[in-house]
């Protein structure tokens, strides 16, 4: 159901097909916007109970003999035949493993794809870049910097997020999130505080301790999503910042901020 739920996000509604080039994409591309009921179900059918759950779990050097038919797709003219490529891809790269391997001929035309003309192609693909497993090819750093430092929130967001997945291991990921939390602007802030939390990655001491110096902001929104990251990320977060939650608590004149550091503060003598 997971995954179901994930294909359905991915395409706003359109159907998905393909058969495992063995699989012929473009036919079954094709087949998945005709105007045909009958043969849309037949290929959604297919997609959900047979090919998906097939490439998902084929042996990495199969799966990624599929891949170069998959962005032949999605580099297509079609915008409904891109859409179903950049799903699918986006799933493959949330759900498998090894899919920064299997994925990385795609990677490329991915990039290209995040300055696409359809809205949901440009966060697929995006998505698929920032979520590829384990983690993300070091070819992609300067990319999502350049993503994060440029003018498009929607973008430097979820680049944010992917640079902070790899912030523990490239030194050039972590400042790119550091300049976004000292001199970005208050919804890129937002957006680099809720990524360190939300990447599920050890982060570099130099960012949970940026998270302390943002507790004197003027902008409460910004004080509550960093009081809410540290809490995320747990003891040695609260710990690191105790000085900047205690002086929070002490002289905050917003109850619910000076509450929510007491609360924090508090946690380090819990037992659980």
């Amino acid at each position: 159901m997971k995954m179901r739920a994930a294909i359905i996000t991915a395409i706003f509604g359109y159907a998905l097909v393909a058969r495992c080039q063995t699989i012929d994409w473009a036919k079954n591309f094709q087949d998945v916007v005709a105007n045909d009921r009958a043969a849309n179900d037949r290929a959604r059918d297919e997609m959900f109970n047979e090919i998906l759950p097939k490439l998902l779990k084929e042996d990495p050097s199969l799966a990624a003999a599929e891949v170069p038919g998959l962005v032949e797709q999605l580099n297509r003219k079609e915008d409904k035949i891109r859409l179903q490529a950049s799903a699918i891809i986006l799933v493959l790269a949330q759900f498998r493993s090894d899919s920064a391997t299997v994925l990385a001929r795609a990677i490329p035309a991915l990039m290209n794809h995040v300055q696409d003309s359809v809205p949901r192609i440009r966060t697929n693909s995006l998505n698929a870049l920032c979520t590829l497993r384990p983690d993300i090819p070091h070819e992609e750093l300067q990319f999502l910097i350049q993503l994060a430092e440029g003018q498009d929130d929607q973008l430097a967001s979820r680049a944010l997020f992917g640079l902070a997945r790899m912030a523990d291991s490239h030194v050039d990921a972590a400042n790119a999130i550091e300049a976004a939390l000292l001199r970005g602007s208050p919804n890129r802030k937002l957006s680099a505080i809720r990524a360190l939390p939300a990447a599920g990655r050890p982060i570099p001491q130099q960012l949970v301790s940026r998270l302390g110096d943002l507790l004197i902001e003027d902008n409460t929104q910004i004080v509550s999503a960093a009081l809410e990251a540290i809490g995320r990320l747990g003891l040695s977060a609260i710990r690191l910042n105790l000085i900047q939650l205690n002086q929070l608590a002490e002289t905050s004149a917003d109850v619910r901020l000076a509450d929510a550091a007491r609360q924090l503060i508090a946690r380090q003598y819990s037992p659980h």
